[in-house]
């Protein structure tokens, strides 16, 4: 699960790669298959999910609803924690695993099992690695990447990334983690 890849939007910097995301989102969240879904928009900085925030909260008659940004882990819980509906906006370091949780080897915690679930993320090229265990040197803990953790608490959730700088080599592709480009906006 949480293997579903939409793809990629490869829009370079300044080509109004955030309106192009919430126009997504739009068309998304009418579409009837998707049977008013849950929208995760993650960011990798507070100020970038604070810029994007504002673009999707000026897009609010086309999402039909207010966006909301999580504070923290519980915060985002319960704003998955819905039946449908919602357009919820986080940072990716929102997926860390806690200490406690570390020590004792589990995996991250499912935040939601719906399968409406459509994450879009910004700057994809950047953090949507680590798939793989990792083990900690020092503690001999297994861990992984934010990325993976993220599909562990999101596992039947659809992945879009959009970014200006795609990457492709063998250890790190973008289009491997989210699919094939969709299109390509290079002005």
């Amino acid at each position: 699960g949480g293997d579903k890849r939409i793809g990629v939007m490869y829009h370079t910097t300044g080509s109004g790669k955030s309106v192009s995301m919430s126009l997504y989102a739009g068309k998304i969240v009418k579409h009837p298959a998707m049977e008013n879904p849950t929208l995760v928009v993650v960011t990798d900085r507070n100020d970038l999910d604070g810029q994007l925030f504002s673009t999707f909260c000026g897009a609010e008659a086309l999402l039909r609803q207010t966006p909301e940004q999580a504070d923290d882990r519980a915060d985002l819980r319960k704003l998955l924690a819905v039946a449908s509906g919602g357009v919820v906006f986080t940072t990716i370091q929102k997926f860390s695993m806690t200490e406690a949780e570390r020590a004792a080897g589990t995996a991250y915690p499912v935040l939601t099992e719906r399968r409406n679930v459509v994450v879009i993320v910004d700057e994809a090229h950047r953090t949507q690695y680590g798939f793989d265990a990792r083990i900690d040197s020092k503690t001999g803990q297994v861990t992984y990447g934010l990325a993976r953790n993220m599909r562990d608490g999101l596992p039947n959730a659809s992945f879009i990334g959009f970014t200006g700088t795609p990457i492709e080599f063998d250890d790190k592709s973008t289009p491997a983690v989210f699919g094939d480009y969709i299109d390509t906006y290079t002005i």
